[in-house]
C-alpha cells in the first residue's frame, strides 16, 4: 500500500501533499496493529492486509478530520482481521 493508493481511497486530492506524512503514518500504524494482533509480519500484497490498512486508515483519518466514524467500519475491520488470523493459521 502506497501513500498515493491510500490517498485515492481516502478521497484526498492526489496533488496535495498536506496529508502525506499522516497517511504514511497511518499505513505504518495499520501494519503494526496487524503485527500486534497476529504476531506476524504479513505480506503487503495480501488482499486482506490491503483491505485492513484501508479500513484502519479510513477510520483513523475520519477521526482526525472530525467527520465522524461509522461503527460499521470498525465491525468490517474486525472481520477482516479475523479472516487474516484464520488465513495465517491455516
Amino acid at each position: 500500500m502506497t501513500v498515493d493508493e491510500l490517498k485515492e481511497f481516502l478521497n484526498v486530492d492526489a496533488d496535495s501533499t498536506a496529508h502525506d506524512a499522516t497517511i504514511a503514518d497511518l499505513i505504518a500504524a495499520a501494519k503494526h496493529d496487524l503485527f500486534i494482533a497476529t504476531g506476524k509480519t504479513l505480506d503487503d500484497d495480501n488482499p486482506l492486509v490491503r483491505q485492513y490498512v484501508k479500513l484502519y486508515s479510513r477510520r483513523e483519518f475520519d477521526n482526525l478530520s472530525d467527520s465522524g466514524v461509522d461503527n460499521r467500519l470498525l465491525d468490517i475491520q474486525r472481520k477482516v482481521l479475523l479472516s487474516i488470523r484464520y488465513e495465517e493459521a491455516g
